[in-house]
């Protein structure tokens, strides 16, 4: 059984104004997306962590930040802008039945990847999950409402999420028995969960991917 799981990340704009005549030149907050938290229970020490965004123009994807996660499990990303050419048309692919309604030509971004690594290489994921729910985050390309039902088999996703222009949020709650709702908002209870690759499994699991 598989989900049709899509993510939403957002992107950088940077605006540059002056004002008044002694020039001085007035740089808003940016409205970089930040992805930040503390690990529960971490005990890895110091690790490398980059968000990747698979590029069908690069097998390595593009890494939009890297950072480390610190003795205590605590890190901070800040997810760059995406290339145009990195967004795909959402579309919903058999076996699923899609009763989803979107918003104008929207598209969206493959799922962001939070790779844990050393210099020797990847060595694991980080996931968000809660009770009854999993976070997923990709880019979008505008303003995006997504309405209606997913029918994958037994399974129903169903949407009512409205994302905004680079990176989102995706909650997937599950509130019965073979449903799904997906929004843009998270409930209580969220943690992030580190995901190491066993030893012997690492060649089979992840692509190395050098900054």
């Amino acid at each position: 059984m598989k989900y049709l799981i899509i993510l939403f990340i957002t992107t950088a704009i940077f605006f540059l104004s002056g004002c008044g005549d002694a020039g001085v030149k007035i740089i808003p907050p940016s409205t970089d997306y930040i992805v930040s938290g503390t690990i529960p229970n971490w005990t890895a020490g110091t690790v490398k962590l980059k968000a990747v965004v698979k590029d069908t123009n690069n097998a390595n994807g593009v890494i939009v930040d890297s950072t480390t996660i610190n003795s205590s499990g605590a890190f901070s990303l800040t997810m760059k802008n995406i290339a145009d050419n990195m967004y795909r048309v959402i579309r919903f692919s058999p076996p699923c039945s899609s009763y989803v309604s979107v918003t104008g030509n929207s598209k969206w971004s493959y799922p962001v990847e939070f790779i844990m690594y050393r210099d020797t290489g990847n060595i694991g994921t980080l996931i968000r999950t809660g009770p009854s729910f999993i976070v997923t985050y990709a880019y979008l390309n505008q303003v995006t409402g997504l309405s209606g039902n997913l029918i994958c088999g037994i399974d129903t996703l169903e949407y009512y999420f409205t994302g905004v222009t680079g990176a989102n949020k995706f909650v997937y709650l599950t509130d019965r028995t073979n449903h799904r709702t997906v929004t843009s908002t998270e409930p209580d209870g969220g943690q992030w969960n580190a995901v190491f690759i066993p030893v012997n499994k690492k060649k089979f699991l992840l692509r190395d991917f050098k900054k």
